[in-house]
């Protein structure tokens, strides 16, 4: 860790992140296209739907940036410092994570975000009601959930 030019493995473990966060991007193009039928039959939506894919985008994109970047800078070395969380690169790659799950959370149980995603179908590919936008939600949260416990527990087995 603090090398400047990362080695093999950094390279590799880089080129990961950056599969991930392009495909989240392909994911909100693919969205944005299958979108644009229900758009022209329900125009009145377009500024929600514009909404959900720039948001896919952010949530696809800002975590695995963050990550990228302290690979690239040599701050973050995978797999060692990546289970430590006591490096800021990981601690604001998980802070990231926690602020879009709030949100996600605050939106989705507590604000119209079920009713938004359930109107703007095109976002998950059918028609879905908000009760399992919320179950999906819940699924996501549990997942994420079980990520970080995962990272914390994951180095004191080894």
């Amino acid at each position: 860790m603090g090398d400047v030019i990362p080695d093999l493995q950094q390279w590799h473990a880089a080129l990961i992140f950056i599969i991930i966060a392009v495909f989240g991007v392909i994911n909100a193009v693919v969205m944005r296209s299958k979108a644009q039928a229900h758009i022209s039959e329900q125009p009145h939506l377009a500024s929600g739907y514009e909404k959900l894919f720039k948001g896919t985008i952010l949530v696809a994109t800002i975590p695995f940036g963050i990550i990228l970047l302290g690979i690239l800078l040599g701050q973050v070395s995978i797999p060692s410092t990546f289970f430590e969380l006591t490096n800021p690169w990981m601690i604001a790659f998980l802070g990231i994570i926690l602020l879009f799950d709030l949100w996600a959370t605050k939106t989705v149980f507590f604000g119209q975000g079920a009713d938004f995603l359930a109107k703007h179908d095109a976002g998950f590919g059918r028609k879905l009601s908000p009760a399992l936008v919320k179950l999906l939600t819940s699924f996501m949260l549990l997942a994420h959930l079980g990520f970080i416990v995962g990272l914390i527990l994951l180095p004191q087995l080894i």
